[in-house]
């Protein structure tokens, strides 16, 4: 998945990712990172894209629904961005950097910043941002904060509530925003209700409910045209089929 990603996703310059004034920040960057960027309820606005590709068993006793889907959440965290320029503007001032060597930090604060995003599995996310973050002297006392919700990791005794098979792997599309995304290798699990009103022949509407947290305002939306194709991604939709779209 993180050669396909490296393939698929269009990059910014390194310089460009880097060349933003602080004053374009409106976030506290010494904030505790295991806290979201805004600490106010709903503020941090999360894109949210879901289509399933097929299904796999449908348990009516037990209602639940197990389908293949591709799924993608964006969400904008500048403090990575805002740290690692600080970092870089304090060493090359205690240094009197040239214009050419400020340039050259740039470059390689930048390519630093994009390593440690750059389509990790869950896991590897959060140990090299607890590490990096350190380094940029941010709050890391835990995991970072992000918006996917704890359904949406991999189920294990640490993650009772898992719904999934396999964690996403999460990267930085472009500068100070940060994607997951889950392919339709395995599955996940949704809860449905069922009510039946014409026994045995019925059509009802199900909800897939997926449960954000309190600092998160979600929205659907369709997949972005810039980033990876679903034909490139989805490895159980034959690419000719109609896509269901949530």
């Amino acid at each position: 998945i993180a050669t396909m990603a490296m393939q698929s996703f269009r990059w910014l310059t390194a310089a460009a990712i880097l060349q933003l004034s602080v004053a374009d920040f409106r976030v506290n960057s010494g904030k505790e990172m295991r806290l979201p960027p805004i600490g106010v309820p709903g503020a941090n606005l999360v894109n949210f894209t879901m289509y399933l590709s097929d299904l796999k068993t449908f348990d009516e006793s037990h209602e639940f629904l197990t389908v293949y889907a591709m799924m993608v959440i964006t969400w904008e965290d500048p403090r990575w961005v805002n740290a690692s320029l600080r970092k870089t503007n304090e060493t090359c001032s205690l240094n009197n950097c040239s214009a050419d060597e400020y340039q050259a930090a740039l470059d390689l604060a930048a390519q630093d910043l994009q390593g440690m995003v750059l389509g990790q599995s869950a896991g590897a996310f959060f140990e090299a941002t607890r590490v990096y973050g350190q380094y940029l002297g941010l709050l890391v006392s835990g995991s970072v904060w992000t918006p996917i919700p704890t359904d949406l990791f991999i189920k294990t005794s640490d993650n009772p509530l898992g719904k999934t098979e396999f964690d996403p792997v999460i990267y930085m599309p472009r500068p100070s925003q940060l994607e997951g995304i889950w392919v339709d290798r395995r599955t996940t699990r949704f809860d449905v209700t069922l009510s039946h009103e014409h026994y045995p022949f019925d059509e009802q509407t199900l909800e897939l409910c997926v449960n954000f947290d309190y600092w998160s305002s979600p929205r659907s939306v369709p997949w972005r045209g810039d980033g990876p194709r679903l034909s490139e991604l989805g490895e159980r939709w034959d690419t000719e089929s109609e896509m269901s779209e949530l």
